[in-house]
Order: structure tokens, then sequence, then C-alpha cells
């Protein structure tokens, strides 16, 4: 059975919550240590802990709880359409529309937190 995208099945314009699941494939490790490679990948919990923090301070999305495993992740999300975040940006009607529905999108929510999960940190961890 195919899994539809986030983005057609959650309307950013609509308060919801809901729960969201982040995993690795392949029998990954995402944290912790792992066995077949003998590394531990705990210094990773702490990229999704400041990318969590900051997205949560700039979206319109509230992060209410959040459980982190090996393998994957849970985050417990609520949508808030907010005007608050677009003020500075008002004369740029296209870019409202942009970001006024980026602001309330689980799926572009989920898209970052995973772009981050690529990224080498600055502690030379990668």
């Amino acid at each position: 059975m195919v899994r539809l995208a986030r983005a057609e099945l959650f309307d950013p314009s609509e308060v919801v919550i809901l729960q969201v699941i982040g995993r690795v494939t392949r029998r990954c490790i995402l944290f912790g240590f792992d066995p077949v490679s003998g590394k531990n990948f705990d210094h990773r919990k702490v990229w999704i802990e400041e990318q969590l923090k900051t997205q949560a301070a700039n979206f319109g999305i509230d992060l209410l709880s959040v459980a982190i495993l090996p393998n994957h992740f849970h985050l417990i999300l609520r949508s808030r359409p907010n005007e608050f975040e677009l003020n500075s940006i008002r004369n740029d009607p296209e870019k409202v529309t942009t970001i006024r529905t980026r602001l309330s999108d689980v799926a572009w929510w989920m898209r970052l937190l995973c772009l981050c999960r690529s990224q080498p940190n600055s502690s030379g961890h990668g």
C-alpha cells in the first residue's frame, strides 16, 4: 500500500494535532551505538534537538512531545496557522503566500528536520 505524502494529508490552514515519525532505512542507526560499524551516533541527538528548537521557534507549529529512539523518532505536533510570523514580509504577496503555507505545513517541518540529519555538525562528527 502506498503512503500518501504529508503534504497531501494535512491542510496547512487548519489546526491539527498529530504524531509524525521519522525513520531510517536499511537497518541504519540514527542515534546510539551501532553494533555493525562499532560507532556511537549519540552526537546526532544534539543535531535533532537543536533543529527542533529552531523550527518550533520559527514555525506556526507547536512541538508538544518528542521521543528519540536508535532508528527513528516520534513527534507530537500541533499546527497553528499564525499571522505573527508574516509581519516582516507582508509587502511581497507571493512570498507571503509561500511562507504562510510552509509555516503551518507538517510536511515542510519534517522535510527540514530530515535535512538537518544529513548535515555535518561543527564538532567534526559526521
